[in-house]
């Protein structure tokens, strides 16, 4: 029995981190391919991390000691949060959500390094606008499912599923530093928020960030495929089993992707000054998941 309490999570860690890498997989594969470029093979990205795991870590005399236990921190709340997500409630997951977060931009700050100032100066700007949309549709969802577990709220369904997890979706473009927020793909330190934050990490370290960020990425997008099969299942697929409603899951977790990656070839970043206008558009969806709960009653 202890066996089994100790192999599940672990294995919702394990699925949470595969799923964090072809997601980041996909959408550089589609980038590339509408840039008419190859882009990395499927396993281009695990390799990568194995190659960061063997090397070891440069530090520079002016880098804080605190620098390495805020990534083990970041990891740490990321782990706990994929393998007990559906144990806890909706306080505690945004808690820990702003924790991870908060480790990372303190990571930066100690790292005593110009471009880890700006990166961490502006994920702290953007975390202040976007963590309204994200509690206001995790409320709407707990209103809707009238729970404050995340297990009740995960299997919420109804127009309420639909609004929040679009909401969630632009809060996790936002979150993750994605196209229009940011390209990830620059190389411009002066424009970047979340490379310009670990612009000095290295071996190891880099390997934990890269981990932290590939797990967010997978269970924000796990979050939200889910909340948008639910829906589905609910107005088109009423008898679905289990294994129908997971390859639901599956094909929407692989269109946000999809849409991610396009969106990345597509449109241009955009002027920092214009990123609240984006934003609001994220924290307006919210208002209607939470307007659909109070009409529904």
């Amino acid at each position: 029995m202890q066996i089994s309490n100790i192999i599940w999570p672990l294995s919702k860690v394990f699925a949470v981190l595969l799923s964090g890498f072809a997601a980041l997989w996909v959408i550089r594969k589609t980038r590339a391919r509408l840039e008419m470029r190859q882009g990395p093979g499927p396993l281009q990205l695990l390799a990568n991390l194995l190659k960061l795991v063997q090397k070891g870590t440069s530090t520079a005399n002016t880098q804080s000691r605190l620098f390495g236990l805020c990534l083990i921190a970041a990891l740490a709340g990321i782990v706990y949060l994929s393998a007990f997500l559906t144990d806890l409630d909706i306080f505690t997951t945004i808690y820990i959500l702003v924790s991870i977060r908060f480790f990372a931009i303190l990571a930066a700050l100690v790292q005593a390094a110009p471009f880890g100032a700006f990166g961490a100066s502006r994920e702290l700007t953007l975390s202040i606008l976007c963590e309204p949309a994200l509690i206001l549709s995790l409320v709407a969802l707990s209103l809707s499912a009238g729970s404050i577990d995340m297990h009740a709220i995960i299997s919420s369904s109804g127009p309420t599923s639909v609004a929040a997890g679009i909401a969630l979706y632009l809060v996790a473009l936002v979150d993750l530093s994605r196209m229009p927020i940011d390209d990830p793909s620059t190389h411009l330190e002066l424009t970047m928020v979340h490379e310009s934050m670990i612009i000095e990490c290295s071996g190891r370290n880099l390997a934990m960030a890269e981990s932290t960020y590939a797990m967010r990425t997978g269970l924000l997008f796990c979050l939200i495929s889910v909340l948008f099969a639910n829906a589905l299942c609910l107005y088109c697929f009423k008898s679905a089993g289990t294994f129908a409603f997971a390859i639901i899951v599956v094909a929407f977790f692989i269109l946000l992707c999809l849409t991610t990656g396009m969106i990345e070839a597509l449109w241009i970043k955009m002027d920092w000054r214009k990123n609240p206008h984006f934003i609001a558009y994220a924290l307006t969806m919210s208002f209607i998941a939470i307007l659909s709960v109070l009409g529904g009653h």
